[in-house]
């Protein structure tokens, strides 16, 4: 499964930016906004890194597509649901955040082995 992870990626950045501007010029500074942009912002170089590890093979590709879903995953439901929380001032989404932050963990795990794998090759 090939995804295109560069779009994903950019996709990421260009909504970070845009949380990150919209939160700025309506001069309301709320931490779990600027929680919530700073882990969706780290998220998107690792995203980005998966593009070249998905186009390598088997395991590596396996492990780096594997990482790029989970760390997308993390940016939705931790980052999404502090952006609720900071918009909506509900404490609904609050309960969705541990989900994605086992999913940011996970996509860094998986990350951790694709590029493992990739040196032993390479070694």
């Amino acid at each position: 499964m090939k995804l295109p992870w560069m779009m994903i990626a950019g996709f990421f950045g260009l909504t970070a930016v845009m949380s990150g501007a919209l939160n700025s010029h309506l001069g309301e500074q709320n931490r779990f906004h600027e929680i919530a942009l700073q882990f969706h912002m780290f998220h998107v170089a690792p995203i980005m890194v998966t593009a070249f590890l998905a186009n390598d093979s088997g395991a590596i590709a396996r492990f780096g597509n594997l990482a790029g879903l989970l760390m997308s995953l993390g940016i939705l439901l931790f980052s999404g649901s502090l952006y609720y929380l900071s918009f909506a001032e509900e404490m609904v989404g609050f309960y969705i955040t541990p989900a994605g932050g086992l999913s940011f963990m996970a996509g860094w795990l998986c990350l951790m082995i694709s590029g493992f794998l990739a040196w032993k090759r390479v070694r």
